[in-house]
C-alpha cells in the first residue's frame, strides 16, 4: 500500500511537470497547472490518511519539509521533490491556520477531513516598513470544503484565506512552487488592521520569547529587559515584544508600561497594532479550547461561531452542512452538549436558552419582545431594560457574539416588552 501511495503521487508531480515544461515553467501558469493535475487524479478516491501513514512509517527517515520558514500543518512532509516544485502532505490534528497569504503559487486539496475555509481581503493604508503594513482586515467568504475540493493558491494578496480544520486528523495535499514571488515576502495577518513578514516575525520570535519568558518572575527586570529590543526602532521586534506581553501573565501595570515603551518608537502605529495584536490573543485563547471537543459535531460547531460573523451566514453554512433540524435548534443543542463537556464562557440555563433561543427567532426590537413574551409567558420577567442587558453582555461571549450581537434589539434597550416599542 505505501508504494502505491508514493506512484500515485509521482502520477501528479510527473503530469504537473509536464505541462509546466509546455508553458516554459512560467509561475504565472502554475496554480491551474497544479489544480488540474490534483482535480485530474483525485487522491482522495484512493487514498486515506492511514495511508499516508503507513506511507510515512515505512520510511526509515521522512523528507524534511523544504519550506523551512513558512511551515504549515503540525507535520508537513515533502512526498515528491519535482524540478522548481514539490508536493506535500500537511497533517493537522487541533491545529488552525493564522490567516496569511502565499509567497508562492500552487493548489491544495484535502486526502481526508473537513475544514471552515475563510478568504479574507486587505486594503492597505500604510506601510510602516516592507515588514510591517497597516489597513483593513475584512472577511469576503466562508465554505465548508471535503476532500476532492481543489483550491488554487495564487502568490501575493490575491489568496489571503484561513483554514479551520473540523476533522481530527485532516490531511491536506499541496502542490507549490519551490520558489517565490514578490521577493519571498509572505504576510500574516492580525484582525482587523496590521499584515506582517511571517519569516521575519519568526526569525525573531523564538529568542525573544524564551528571553522574556525567563523574566515573567520579575516585573522589574521584565520591563528592564523589554526595553532594549523596544527601543531600536525596528516596527517587527516591537510586534514580536508586544505580542509576548499580551499573550502571556503580566500584571496590569507591567502591560501598560510596556505599551509606553514601545510607544516612545511607534506611538503612530501602536494603536492598530496593539488592538489586532488583543484579537489575536483572544482567537487564539477560544480555538485552543477546540481540542477538548472529540465530536464532529462539536468541532463543525465552533469553526463556523468563532470564525462566521453574522446569523444568515452561520445559518446558511448550517444549511449546507445537511443538518436535518432548524438551524437555531440545532445551535443551542449543540451549545448546551458543549456547555456540558468543557467550559465555553457562559451558564446555559434554561431562562438564558430562552432568550437565545427568542434572540435567533427574531429579526427586530418589536419581534424579539413578542418572542419573549410569548416563551416567558405566565411567568414573572424583569424590566426589558434589564432583558436588553443581559443579552448585551451574553452577545460577548465568542460563541453567540456571531448569531446575536447585532441583533437590532440589543441595539435598543428602552422599549417596552407590552408594546414592543
Amino acid at each position: 500500500m505505501s508504494d502505491d501511495f508514493q506512484q500515485f503521487i509521482n502520477n501528479i508531480g510527473h503530469r504537473v511537470d509536464r505541462a509546466w515544461e509546455t508553458q516554459h515553467r512560467e509561475h504565472s501558469c502554475f496554480s491551474g497547472i497544479a489544480a488540474e493535475g490534483l482535480q485530474a487524479f483525485s487522491p482522495c478516491e484512493y487514498f486515506d490518511v492511514g495511508a499516508l501513514l503507513k506511507w510515512a512509517s515505512s520510511r526509515a527517515a521522512l523528507p524534511l519539509n523544504l519550506d523551512r520558514a513558512h511551515i504549515f500543518g503540525d507535520t508537513p512532509v515533502t512526498i515528491f521533490d519535482g524540478r522548481d516544485f514539490y508536493i506535500e502532505a500537511l497533517l493537522w490534528s487541533n491545529g488552525t491556520t493564522s490567516i496569511h497569504d502565499h509567497g508562492f503559487t500552487g493548489a491544495w486539496t484535502l486526502l481526508s477531513g473537513s475544514s471552515l475555509h475563510t478568504r479574507w481581503s486587505f486594503d492597505r493604508q500604510l506601510e510602516v516598513s516592507q515588514a510591517l503594513l497597516i489597513g483593513n482586515l475584512a472577511p469576503t467568504g466562508h465554505e465548508l470544503l471535503g476532500p476532492a475540493d481543489v483550491r488554487e493558491i495564487r502568490s501575493g494578496n490575491k489568496s489571503i484565506h484561513s483554514l479551520f480544520h473540523i476533522s481530527n486528523p485532516s490531511v491536506s495535499i499541496v502542490v507549490r512552487t519551490a520558489g517565490r514571488g514578490r521577493g519571498g515576502i509572505q504576510y500574516e495577518y492580525r484582525p482587523n488592521r496590521i499584515a506582517f513578514h511571517s519569516e521575519g516575525a519568526q526569525r525573531y520570535r523564538p529568542h525573544l520569547w524564551r528571553v522574556l519568558d525567563a523574566c515573567r518572575a520579575d516585573e522589574e527586570l521584565y520591563l528592564d529587559v523589554a526595553a532594549e529590543p523596544l527601543g531600536n526602532g525596528n516596527p517587527l521586534i516591537a510586534l514580536v515584544v508586544l505580542e509576548h506581553a499580551l499573550s502571556h501573565s503580566l500584571s496590569e501595570h507591567a502591560r501598560a508600561e510596556v505599551m509606553r515603551l514601545a510607544g516612545n518608537q511607534h506611538a503612530e502605529h501602536l494603536g492598530a497594532i496593539v488592538s489586532s495584536l488583543r484579537n489575536m490573543v483572544s482567537r487564539s485563547k477560544i480555538a485552543s479550547r477546540r481540542g477538548i471537543f472529540t465530536s464532529e459535531e462539536h468541532r463543525f460547531l465552533s469553526a463556523i461561531l468563532l470564525n462566521v460573523t453574522g446569523r444568515n451566514e452561520v445559518f446558511s453554512l448550517l444549511h449546507k452542512n445537511e443538518g436535518e433540524s432548524h438551524p437555531a435548534d440545532r445551535l443551542l443543542a449543540g451549545l448546551s452538549e458543549m456547555a456540558g463537556i468543557g467550559d465555553i464562557g457562559i451558564d446555559l440555563t434554561q431562562t438564558n436558552q430562552g432568550l437565545i433561543a427568542s434572540l435567533l427567532a427574531s429579526d427586530s426590537a418589536a419581534t424579539f419582545a413578542q418572542a419573549v413574551e410569548h416563551r416567558f409567558s405566565g411567568s414573572t420577567t424583569p424590566p426589558m431594560e434589564q432583558i436588553i442587558e443581559h443579552c448585551q453582555s451574553m452577545a460577548e461571549n465568542p460563541y453567540l457574539r456571531s448569531v446575536i450581537a447585532d441583533h437590532p434589539a440589543l441595539g435598543c434597550p428602552s422599549f417596552s416588552l407590552a408594546t414592543g416599542v
